[in-house]
């Protein structure tokens, strides 16, 4: 047999009132009305972990070091608001660096240059530059001995629109640590004719200084 619910009657003037302080009473307990269930209980949301969590580290990259400047410096070209220019028609004109210290080894060794070039006297902006690059060890006095390798070599033109001459070239040469044996010294020298007689020389105009070649790895 079913129990049914009893009944509650309420008279008299303060009946409504009754009635509301009943119905909060009922529902502050979790009681259900007549025939009502309990309300279902709400999924319990999981605390985070107290723990902290570990994060990997980002690699930091690796300063770059400073190029090494040149020890000394000398050259033959027609020297105009501090550039020495290689624009003889013969092509014999040059430019010569030495280097008394060398990048910590075994890494090949990285050229950093930065010239000026064009394709005549007071030329037109934008020329890419053009030239030989040969490298030996020092010998007595300071004179390259024997070149130990040549490259010819292409510098693409860099100068920004702002630029009002527009001259400017830069790029990178790599010379293979093992054309130096255990030299810790080195020479540098740029040219416009191929000092093996081997390649035709370059026309293009190139203008250097001290700070045109610098060594890297």
């Amino acid at each position: 047999m079913t129990r049914s619910c009893p009944r509650l009657v309420l008279r008299g003037t303060h009946a409504g009132a009754a009635m509301m302080a009943l119905a909060l009473t009922l529902a502050a307990l979790g009681l259900a009305a007549c025939g009502g269930t309990k309300p279902e209980a709400s999924t319990p949301v999981p605390l985070p972990s107290s723990a902290t969590p570990t994060l990997a580290p980002s690699p930091s990259p690796s300063p770059s070091a400073t190029p090494l400047p040149a020890t000394s410096f000398a050259s033959d070209g027609e020297l105009i608001s501090g550039w020495y220019w290689l624009r003889d028609s013969l092509h014999k004109q040059s430019a010569l660096w030495s280097f008394q210290m060398l990048p910590s080894a075994p890494g090949d060794i990285v050229l950093h240059l930065q010239v000026l070039a064009t394709d005549r006297s007071d030329g037109p902006r934008g020329i890419e530059a053009q030239f030989y690059v040969a490298w030996a060890t020092p010998a007595a006095g300071g004179l390259p001995g024997p070149w130990l390798g040549r490259l010819p070599v292409t510098l693409p033109n860099v100068s920004p629109a702002t630029d009002p001459i527009g001259y400017t070239c830069e790029g990178t040469l790599t010379i293979p640590r093992a054309t130096l044996g255990d030299a810790a010294r080195m020479v540098i020298q740029i040219t416009r004719s191929d000092p093996r007689g081997e390649l035709p020389p370059l026309d293009t105009q190139v203008a250097v200084n001290q700070t045109s070649v610098s060594l890297g790895q």
